[in-house]
């Protein structure tokens, strides 16, 4: 059995987070080997379809009192910017 391991790590000085974490507010970061090379633009593609992602924007929409919003599937091409194409239903 070929287990997935998830390791703690520190966050990288040119993390995004890095300006919260100088302002006291707490921070993590974690790392996970992967046996090949993911590209961004394939990881994010994934991330916005997976079952659990649906789920949490269901319960943001659910406490916002908004509707649902359905977002088409980014079809980026490599370098460059993804825009999300969401609608409400």
């Amino acid at each position: 059995m070929n287990m997935t391991i998830i390791i703690a790590c520190e966050l990288p000085e040119r993390a995004l987070l890095q300006r919260y974490k100088r302002d006291g507010s707490y921070t993590d970061c974690y790392y996970m080997d992967m046996p090949r090379h993911i590209a961004m633009s394939e990881y994010i593609s994934t991330f916005y379809t997976t079952s659990l992602f649906k789920v949490e924007r269901k319960i943001l929409a659910l406490a916002a009192g908004k509707h649902i919003i359905r977002c088409g599937r980014p079809q980026p091409c490599a370098g460059a910017r993804i825009k999300l194409r969401c609608v409400e239903c």
